[in-house]
């Protein structure tokens, strides 16, 4: 899973070989038009749609390339492998 389809994003979904790529951004056509084969809106209700689409097995990688509290809240509720506090999210776990 992509967060963000601005330019680092875009760079991630077009280096991306995986057999099924959701991103969550604003730029919705942009994530398609990229290699995204889900696009979805960013927040709550976007957590709930990568359950569905997983069929509750999660994301197996998640890659916030936008980096802000409510993105990086969203990257750590969809990955199978949950973040501790020694990896992944610095940022996040500051903000604790």
């Amino acid at each position: 899973m992509v967060i963000g389809a601005g330019g680092l994003g875009q760079i991630v979904l077009r280096a991306l070989s995986a057999e099924t790529t959701i991103t969550a951004a604003d730029k919705l056509e942009i994530a398609k038009s990229t290699g995204s084969d889900e696009g979805l809106l960013s927040g709550d209700k976007a957590v709930t749609h990568i359950k569905d689409i997983t069929r509750g097995q999660d994301a197996e990688l998640v890659l916030d390339m936008v980096g802000v509290n409510p993105t990086l809240q969203m990257a750590a509720h969809v990955p199978r492998t949950r973040p501790s506090d020694d990896c992944w999210y610095p940022r996040l776990i500051a903000a604790r």
